[in-house]
């Protein structure tokens, strides 16, 4: 089950923002005008924890993947590492990014579970 990196609760779904319309904001004679609209599909803003409703670093297709456990979200603090790898909490994982997030200080790490039993035990034996 996935845990918020933030408020560290088992959450099973995620909020998500979304923008219906987008404007073309353009200046005219000094001033400010909005004029046509450019798009009319939904777009995802943000994907919030339903809990502590912080904004997650994810993008929506991420999201599903977070909320099924095939990856999730880190401080660099609860980590050990090994060249392109991370073990936390005694799971492995490769790293697959560092997300910046929004008013925190320190990013996130975008960690992608490692399900080869083999290369998830070589890895925990060398960073050991």
């Amino acid at each position: 089950m996935a845990r918020c990196p933030f408020c560290y609760c088992k959450i099973n779904h995620l909020y998500i923002e979304v923008i219906e319309s987008v404007y073309k904001l353009k200046l005219v004679n000094g001033r400010l005008e909005t004029s046509e609209k450019v798009c009319d599909d939904s777009l995802v803003a943000a994907i919030v924890c339903p809990r502590c409703l912080k904004k997650l670093p994810l993008n929506y297709y991420e999201a599903g993947e977070f909320l099924k456990g095939k990856i999730t979200l880190a401080r660099v603090s609860s980590c050990t590492f090994k060249n392109d790898f991370a073990v936390r909490r005694g799971k492995v994982y490769r790293i697959r990014g560092e997300r910046e997030v929004e008013g925190e200080k320190t990013a996130l790490l975008l960690l992608e579970k490692i399900e080869d039993e083999t290369v998830a035990a070589i890895v925990k034996a060398s960073v050991a």
